[in-house]
């Protein structure tokens, strides 16, 4: 977690698996909702915080945390390695959250 006044922490590391189904819905443990693919702008390395590394993709999860959280997808030619889901909250404290989700 990246907090807007500054520094960083960790957090306990998540052992809910995120489901992608075909038909574009997700399910993280209770939380839900629909899912896409799309391209990554220019706008988004900015919002992220961070300077384009490499995907060209990114997966966006509407529903996540009562909005929305998208994230670069890490692939290969082999296929997908990561996906993250990078999303702000407000409580406890603000910041962003950066989840790494692999297969």
């Amino acid at each position: 977690m990246y907090f807007d006044a500054g520094g960083s922490n960790t957090i306990t590391p998540v052992t809910t698996r995120l489901e992608l189904d075909a038909s574009g819905a997700w399910q993280f443990g209770s939380s839900s909702g629909t899912w896409s693919v799309a391209s990554v702008a220019d706008a988004d390395w900015k919002a992220w915080g961070v300077n384009a590394y490499g995907p060209a993709r990114k997966l966006v999860l509407d529903g996540w945390n009562g909005a929305r959280g998208d994230g670069p997808i890490e692939e290969q030619s082999t296929g997908v390695d990561f996906v993250w889901v990078i999303y702000h909250v407000n409580d406890p404290s603000a910041g962003t959250i950066w989840m790494k989700f692999g297969r």
